[in-house]
């Protein structure tokens, strides 16, 4: 049978129409595709900009964290800082006034008695001022009327024991030197019989260049002179002015103890700790120590600096180890003691930890298995209320080195100690570089913690970059565990 041929029936062909049709769809799907592939990769592309945004803006949180720990941390301290000096002196005008009351009588003979009279008790006064006994209002008062009458040497002597009292109420004086002090100290250095005064003026402001900010009790800063002017001093029998200090306190005597404190804070700060040590032995054990009020810097710095130089030769490696132990348990002892002095005169607790903040080197140095936990806590204790180099160099040191082992021992977490270690170096970043002494305090950390020591130096020193080459890896925003 033939086929049928009727148009629009064959099967093997297609219409135009139906073609343009398929043509169409086929463009219009290849043009779906596109777009949704084009989609993706735009997709693609804002995911990865969002998540770059999200890792820069997570990277600035972060970095901002660090700033703010820091800052808000040295703020705090400085203000706490300021209040305790002011507390401090406070005490110390307060023992002054008192001591002026008590000694009201000698105002009044200086008012009524002609001046020849009162220069041999004068220039005991002014000998005492710059031997470590200072004037008052009332004792100044015959010192002052006296120098009318006083003569040559001893005319000079009083004249430096008055200008050496009047700065120390000025401390920008103190600090920069005073001229006329200078010239008078230079005289009396050459003088037949006031020669070891002389030097001791001469110490005495070599000491107070030595304290100006930026100094640093550095040797070549002052430090050297000082301890070659209270050689000189001692040289020209300036020990016969090492008295005790009566109980009468009606009379006084020179006892000295300020050129040893100058000399030995010195010599410490050079690393010469073996001498320094044994000037701060004499320091701690003169009889006038006692007699002196419990707020008096000589005292707090005499059981400061005998402790501190116990702690660098219990770590001498030529120390003996039982006489290291013996060392490291008296060390603690002055330490605390010498706290508790600086906090005698109503001052906060914090004041003490300028000296208790070392008994953490102790803690690293001792035999006991949760040592790194003991000195963490510690130092938490004193960071939680101000922030102190040395105070943060131990608590870096214990708080990388528990991060460090893999499975702490449990007191604290791995997210406490990363936080830990974030905020101290924060704090660190803050901090004066003249505040850490590499080589004084590597006397003390030990050789197990050098590294932290190095890099809480590194931070201070260039705290532009204390967050990306230290804090950046522990930046993680872990909550501090209450």
């Amino acid at each position: 049978m033939q086929a049928d041929n009727k148009p629009g029936l064959d099967t093997g062909a297609m219409s135009p129409a139906a073609r343009m049709f398929m043509d169409q769809m086929r463009s219009e799907r290849r043009s779906f595709w596109g777009v949704l592939i084009v989609f993706f990769i735009l997709l693609a592309a804002i995911g990865t900009f969002l998540l770059y945004e999200v890792l820069s803006v997570s990277e600035k949180v972060k970095a901002d964290d660090f700033r703010v720990v820091g800052v808000t941390a040295q703020r705090f301290t400085d203000m706490r800082n300021d209040l305790n000096s002011q507390q401090t002196a406070l005490a110390a005008e307060q023992d002054a006034n008192r001591e002026a009351r008590q000694t009201m009588n000698i105002a009044l003979r200086a008012s009524r008695e002609p001046p020849a009279g009162l220069v041999p008790e004068a220039l005991a006064y002014a000998e005492g001022q710059l031997l470590g006994v200072p004037l008052n209002t009332s004792t100044a008062s015959m010192v002052f009327a006296a120098a009318s009458a006083a003569k040559g040497e001893d005319a000079d002597l009083i004249n430096a024991a008055l200008a050496d009292w009047r700065d120390q109420s000025a401390p920008a004086v103190w600090a920069r030197g005073d001229e006329t002090l200078k010239a008078l100290a230079q005289r009396l250095s050459v003088s037949p019989t006031r020669k070891a005064f002389g030097h001791v003026v001469l110490a005495s402001e070599a000491f107070r260049r030595s304290q100006a900010k930026g100094s640093n009790s550095a040797w070549e800063s002052g430090c050297k002179d000082v301890v070659a002017e209270v050689e000189e001093a001692r040289k020209a029998n300036v020990s016969n002015f090492f008295k005790q200090q009566p109980e009468n306190k009606d009379e006084v005597r020179a006892h000295g103890l300020n050129l040893m404190y100058w000399q030995a804070h010195c010599l410490r700060k050079h690393s010469e700790n073996r001498a320094a040590y044994e000037v701060f032995r004499q320091m701690s054990a003169h009889p006038a120590l006692a007699h002196l009020a419990d707020t008096d810097t000589l005292k707090v710095q005499a059981y400061h600096g005998y402790g501190t130089t116990m702690i660098a030769l219990a770590n001498d490696p030529a120390t003996p180890p039982d006489q290291a132990r013996d060392f490291r348990k008296q060390a603690r002892d002055m330490l605390e003691r010498s706290g508790e002095l600086r906090v005698s005169g109503g001052v906060d607790e914090s004041n003490k930890f300028g000296t208790t903040e070392n008994i953490g080197f102790l803690i690293l140095r001792d035999d006991a298995p949760d040592k790194l936990v003991q000195a963490l806590n510690h130092t938490q204790h004193i960071d939680s209320a101000t922030a102190s180099t040395w105070n943060l160099v131990v608590q870096l040191a214990a708080a990388t080195t528990l991060y460090a082992q893999e499975k702490p021992d449990g007191v604290y977490s791995k997210d406490q100690l990363r936080r830990i270690v974030f905020e101290t170096y924060a704090k660190l970043a803050q901090q004066d570089p003249g505040t850490l002494d590499v080589k004084e305090i590597s006397t003390l950390i030990g050789p197990d913690f050098r590294q932290a020591l190095q890099d809480a130096d590194d931070c201070v020193r260039r705290h532009d970059t204390c967050y990306d080459r230290h804090a950046k890896q522990f930046a993680k925003l872990a909550a501090r565990a209450s």
